[in-house]
């Protein structure tokens, strides 16, 4: 704890050569909180904010105060030392540093959430409609050509909608080369033999 004295008094740390202030008309208790107390010893009085004091009585007071000393001096609060001055300053200095960090990160994952994504190249669009099944070929077809394999184990193959009038197209045309090469003429050497036979 901090205690100033005032008054008309040399010894005072505050003085006021001024016949109607007392010798030691007033201290001022600081303590190490920033809390601040003035007590009135004076015959003339003390105020604050136009309030006369209990003589020898502890009152409260702040910076914003107006302290005046038998209505003739006023207490300039520059005189008096601001203990708490840098603690605040420093309070100030960590909560601005908290603010700027916590601000740059919120803005940065904000930043990398909301990047757009790169656009398609030109040639990685020519690429894409190359593999893309051309129109009327199943993508099985479109593989064989490419030199693909048209194995996939994954995935289930679909079985198109002509599947079964092709296999029935397949099965007649072979009955019908059949019954052609049945019905083709023999060759010479066997219809002597057969005329051998008969004779």
């Amino acid at each position: 704890m901090k205690v100033i004295s005032i008054g008309r008094g040399e010894d005072c740390n505050i003085v006021f050569p001024d016949s109607t202030i007392s010798r030691r008309h007033a201290i001022l208790k600081i303590y190490a909180t920033g809390k601040m107390e003035i007590v009135d010893m004076g015959q003339n009085g003390t105020f604050v904010n136009g309030v006369k004091l209990s003589p020898n009585t502890p009152y409260p007071v702040t910076r914003k105060d107006v302290v005046s000393f038998a209505h003739v001096r006023q207490l300039d609060w520059s005189q008096i030392p601001d203990e708490l001055k840098y603690f605040r300053y420093i309070v100030i200095a960590c909560v601005a540093v908290i603010l700027i960090v916590g601000g740059s990160i919120l803005a940065s994952r904000f930043l990398t959430e909301s990047e757009p994504k790169a656009p398609v190249q030109p040639e990685l669009e020519q690429d894409i409609e190359n593999v893309a099944p051309q129109e009327g070929k199943s993508e099985d077809a479109v593989q064989e050509e490419n030199g693909e394999s048209t194995e996939r184990s994954d995935e289930k193959k679909e079985i198109p909608s002509d599947f079964f009038k092709q296999k029935k197209r397949n099965v007649k045309k072979k009955q019908e080369s059949e019954k052609k090469e049945e019905t083709k003429p023999q060759p010479q050497d066997e219809k002597k033999n057969n005329k051998r036979i008969i004779m």
